[in-house]
Formats: structure tokens, sequence, C-alpha cells
């Protein structure tokens, strides 16, 4: 029993530092499409086929780069500073994505063209 949890032990241990590393991969092979954003995206923001076409090369465009980028530079680094890195800039991008979801950005143009017509009329 004890040879048993040995080897377990070591294999979990030998397979750690591949593991992170691994869950892009993973994530890209086994990619679903959003289809309630995609619905949002043409209903509630107006785009056209084309623009989500666009959005679809860009996205891949991106992570072909992002693959590149973490082979060339960040393989060799700390994965925990990576890991850490990738979670604070994907809480900004959820955030902003937020803010678009919420309309915050027609409020703030709204307010602002509120503001520049009083100010016009003074």
């Amino acid at each position: 029993m004890y040879r048993q949890s040995h080897t377990y032990s070591l294999t979990v241990s030998s397979l750690s530092p591949s593991l992170p590393p691994s869950h892009p991969q993973i994530y890209q092979c086994f990619w679903m499409p959003n289809n309630a954003w995609d619905v949002f995206l043409i209903i509630g923001l107006g785009f056209s086929e084309w623009r989500m076409g666009v959005l679809g090369l860009v996205g891949t465009i991106t992570g072909a780069l992002g693959a590149w980028f973490y082979r060339s530079c960040l393989l060799h680094a700390n994965w925990r500073k990576v890991f850490g890195w990738s979670l604070v800039l994907m809480t900004c991008l959820d955030l902003l994505l937020l803010l678009l979801v919420f309309r915050v950005n027609l409020k703030v143009r709204r307010e602002g063209r509120r503001e520049t017509e009083k100010n016009m009329v003074l």
C-alpha cells in the first residue's frame, strides 16, 4: 500500500509542472461556441455577420499570438506568476465586458451629449 501511494505521489508531482500550461490547450481543443453571447451581439448590439466573422478572426489571431508569446517568453517563467498576472488581466477584461453588457458606455455618452448641449445653449 505504501509503495502504491508513493508511486502515485511521484507520478502526480512529476506531472504538476506540465498541468497549468496544458489547460489552455485543453480549452482550445474542446471550445464550444457561446450562442447566448452571439445572440446578444447580433440582436442586442446590432452586429452584422461580417462583424461576427471579423470578431472570430481577431479571436483566432490573438489566441495564436498568445500561444506564441507563452511559448517564446513565458514557458520558462514561474507558472504561478504567469497564472497570477493572467488572472488579473482576465478580471480586468471581464469587468470591461460587464460594462459593455450593461451598456454603461451608452449612458456615459448620453450624459456627455447632454452636458455639451447645455454648454452650447448658454
